[in-house]
């Protein structure tokens, strides 16, 4: 586990600079290193370079056209025989499906054919992109031709397998949110997926870090790669396996990565250096012991504690490189600087970090509440939401279970009432909106706000205060509407939690509207999945 004290930031060029995570897991899902520009090879296709072209122009402009261009490539190279067992074709097939997917998911729109009509690059709802990036993913991932030493082909495959991971993770949730239901498991059927999938991984994290010893020092992000996998291999280990215990050995490898390839050890030593990005693998342990604590298998009322101490350790490690007069005082004001003892100059080359630290930090409020938000209640007749519920759809918490192992550790048992779990959400909830507010002030709907309005309300609904439950409520659904559009994956899941809140809260006519919707959306997406 890491353990902090004084420590000095690593320099700003070798951080996480411009990277802001809504979960934690989005670390291990995102690699920004893949960029269509640098990364999609021609192949001596015209309309691969006219693709780049485009894309380096002007990207939202020319995206339709560009999506259009690389699905004729796409279709060239896939009918070719045997290209999967090409190194060279291998290659450039998976350099065109990762700049699909890429293109597929900007925007509010995804740009993927609709089998209803049968039109290429038709703009259509988000609803139908999981289920898109993972059969196209996988395609990709299937063929298992490497160029060993292509940094290139590194980050692209990283890129594939963590998109893969994330629409898994979305398609096969533990459990619908607001649903009675037991946990549902991992289908057997997906298993052989999986397992090619994680031998891939497996693949990658041998290539990277021979890459991250042969060019980190001239390249720093490549030093990320191998622990952005070993992350990710935890996740899907929690699918193909359900061994929560050997998930959590490899989030304490990927901490143990992150201590000799960024620098530092995390120790008692007075003097150390740590990347930002230390943190957010701080609050991953924490939501890792968290799944194992599972509060559905202890008596009411109870938690464990050390879980509680990891967490608040993760918000601690941003908020404590601040001026702290009063309840952290100095990360909730963007006027004060951290007192970090930068590498570089402190300069405008280091005030984006300081908002990347107080991005990180909001991460870390959002996990903290929802996980306290999640106790259940003693008495079923005050419970709206059932035990186990999830306010998120982090991927490490989320994704369902490849066996039906029962977990239910508890390291430091301490009392824990209701009324003090709910006050304390409600805390650190408020605390994560607010400093979006001061960060984001231009740009109120905005993907963090929506969240922390959502899980808001679900505490005030809990807390059978009607009024201030659906007015947060209104508030999250339009900013899910505004960031994800109209009919979403998300505002499913919104809708699904709302329905839930106010069925508990005894609006019944509401509720059934609700109902309706959900239905109305759930039918349109089979239509988009048949």
């Amino acid at each position: 586990m890491l353990r902090l004290t004084h420590r000095r930031w690593a320099p700003a060029a070798a951080s996480t600079i411009g990277a802001t995570y809504l979960n934690s897991s989005d670390f291990a899902l995102q690699y920004p290193r893949f960029t269509i520009t640098t990364h999609v090879a021609d192949a001596g296709l015209p309309e691969l370079k006219e693709c780049r072209a485009l894309y380096k122009e002007e990207p939202e402009a020319n995206r339709k056209q560009c999506y259009a261009l690389v699905e004729r490539a796409s279709d060239v190279f896939k009918n070719m025989n045997g290209w999967d067992e090409s190194e060279a074709m291998t290659n450039v097939v998976r350099s065109v499906t990762a700049a699909k997917i890429q293109l597929a998911h900007e925007g509010k729109g995804g740009l993927v054919a609709n089998p209803a009509t049968s039109a290429a690059s038709s703009q259509i709802p988000k609803l139908q992109l999981s289920l898109f990036t993972l059969r196209e993913s996988f395609e990709a991932l299937k063929a298992s031709k490497w160029t060993h030493g292509d940094v290139a082909q590194i980050d692209i495959g990283c890129y594939l397998v963590g998109k893969f991971v994330e629409s898994y993770a979305k398609l096969t949730p533990r459990r619908d949110p607001g649903s009675v239901d037991r946990d549902r498991l991992v289908p057997a059927s997906d298993k052989p997926m999986l397992q090619t999938v994680m031998d891939q991984i497996n693949v990658l994290l041998r290539l990277a870090a021979k890459a991250a010893e042969t060019h980190g020092s001239h390249h720093h992000s490549l030093k990320y790669v191998p622990i952005k996998l070993t992350v990710l291999k935890a996740i899907l280990t929690i699918a193909l396996q359900g061994d929560l215990y050997k998930a959590r050995d490899l989030i304490s490898q990927a901490c143990l990565l992150a201590e000799s390839l960024l620098g530092g050890k995390a120790s008692m030593l007075e003097d150390v250096t740590l990347d930002p990005i230390t943190g957010i693998l701080l609050l991953l342990q924490a939501e890792i012991n968290a799944r194992i604590f599972n509060w559905s298998h202890f008596p009411k009322e109870m938690v464990d504690e050390e879980v509680m101490l990891m967490f608040q350790r993760a918000c601690e490690f941003y908020s404590g490189k601040f001026e702290s007069t009063a309840a952290n005082a100095g990360i909730m004001d963007v006027a004060v600087p951290s007192r970090a003892n930068y590498s570089v100059p402190v300069d405008a080359e280091t005030a984006p970090l300081d908002m990347v630290l107080r991005e990180h930090y909001e991460t870390c409020l959002l996990s903290y509440g929802n996980f306290l938000l999640s106790a259940p209640r003693s008495n079923p007749k005050e419970t709206i939401f059932p035990k186990g519920e999830s306010f998120t759809r982090n991927a490490l918490i989320a994704i369902a279970s490849g066996s039906d192992m029962i977990f239910d550790e508890c390291q430091a048992a301490k009392s824990l009432p209701i009324a003090t779990a709910r006050k304390q959400s409600e805390a650190a909830l408020d605390r994560a909106l607010k400093l979006n507010r001061k960060l984001l002030p231009e740009k109120r709907h905005n993907e963090k706000a929506g969240w922390a309005l959502l899980s808001l309300a679900c505490c005030f609904g809990d807390l059978r205060d009607y009024l201030y439950a659906t007015g947060l409520m209104s508030n999250a659904t339009n900013t899910f509407r505004d960031v994800y559009g109209e009919n979403s994956e998300e505002q499913l899941f919104l809708l699904k939690l709302e329905e839930r809140l106010l069925n508990g809260m005894g609006s019944a006519k509401e509720s059934e509207t609700r109902l309706h919707k959900i239905k109305a959306i759930e039918e349109e997406r089979l239509a988009y999945t048949r």
